[in-house]
């Protein structure tokens, strides 16, 4: 952890110890958030491959955002905001956005 920040830092980053969290990758990362927060998750559309299954096994319902190629891997704040009111009217409770 203090590797981690005082390579931040050099870069002008703040930040403390207790911060960092380190892993063996993003996806056990992205496990550990999804098993932490209830609710659906929402994910760009593409996504990794890795993250629907993750939802899955959690028994979180996951759903996909339209992501145009144009923006970047970003999802469209229009897109994501029609996908949140979607999931809502349809009874669902959307927490998270990967």
């Amino acid at each position: 952890r203090e590797a981690a920040l005082a390579y931040w830092r050099r870069r002008g980053l703040r930040g403390a110890p207790e911060d960092i969290v380190a892993a063996p990758g993003a996806p056990p990362l992205l496990f550990a958030l999804m098993a932490a927060y209830g609710g659906d998750v929402l994910m760009p559309r593409p996504c990794p491959a890795t993250w629907m299954p993750q939802a899955r096994l959690l028994g979180r319902p996951a759903y996909l955002v339209p992501t145009p190629a144009e923006c970047g891997g970003i999802p469209d704040p229009y897109a994501l905001l029609e996908t949140v009111r979607r999931v809502r009217a349809e009874g669902g409770r959307p927490r998270l956005l990967l």
